[in-house]
């Protein structure tokens, strides 16, 4: 029976003791061997070092993944569109000089909108569903101060702002329980609930 090369086995007992922990490879053998065992060492602690890497790549994936779906549960901004005007309209961005308004205008969350004597401006408040319409009366001043949806809910949350002049408000059913529509006044707060209806402010003498 065939014997097995002394050199042969102490390197290979080496390295089953350094995998094990039971040695150090830098104490095992002579000569050759030591630097043997010492890169048995070192290749058994670079093969753990990426090993903790790998893991390490896979939490952070993980991590990232579960942030992106949250980002796409939170609510987004949307938008309101001038669809039909008369007279003199104007509308401001948050900040900025108070511009000539026209149909097919794009008003984002936190524009304003007001008429003139003798004017008038429709806006449809729901995107392209066109299921909610507000018509600011002459001599009105409104501001759009939340345009909210959550796609993944179905919900949308609206806040009209109306410091001054009449609101006409057509709405349908709201798209799921967690939709709110409410137009506030230097007052009170009013909630819609699906129906037409119109919130007017005076002016104070």
């Amino acid at each position: 029976m065939a014997l097995a090369s002394p050199a042969r086995f102490h390197r290979r007992g080496a390295t089953d003791a350094v995998r094990s922990g039971v040695i150090s490879p830098h104490r095992v053998g002579v000569g050759g061997d030591i630097a043997f065992c010492g890169f048995v060492g070192y290749t058994y602690i670079m093969q753990e070092v990426d090993s903790m890497k790998t893991l390490n790549m896979i939490l952070i994936l993980g991590m990232v993944v579960s942030f992106c779906a949250a980002a796409q549960a939170e609510e987004t901004p949307r938008v309101a569109t001038i669809i039909e005007m008369s007279g003199k309209v104007e509308t401001q961005v948050v900040g900025g000089p108070w511009m000539p308004a026209s149909v097919g205008m794009i008003l984002n969350q936190g524009d304003t909108i007001r008429t003139m004597d003798g004017s008038y401006a429709v806006l449809n408040v729901d995107g392209t569903a066109e299921t909610a319409s507000v018509e600011v009366k002459e001599k009105s001043n409104l501001k759009l101060a939340m345009l909210m949806e959550d796609k993944a809910a179905a919900s949308q949350n609206t806040l009209l702002d109306l410091s001054i002049g009449e609101v006409l408000i057509k709405a349908k059913k709201l798209h799921s329980e967690k939709s709110k529509f409410e137009v506030k006044t230097p007052t009170s707060i009013v909630g819609v609930r699906g129906t037409t209806f119109s919130v007017s402010v005076e002016a104070i003498e």
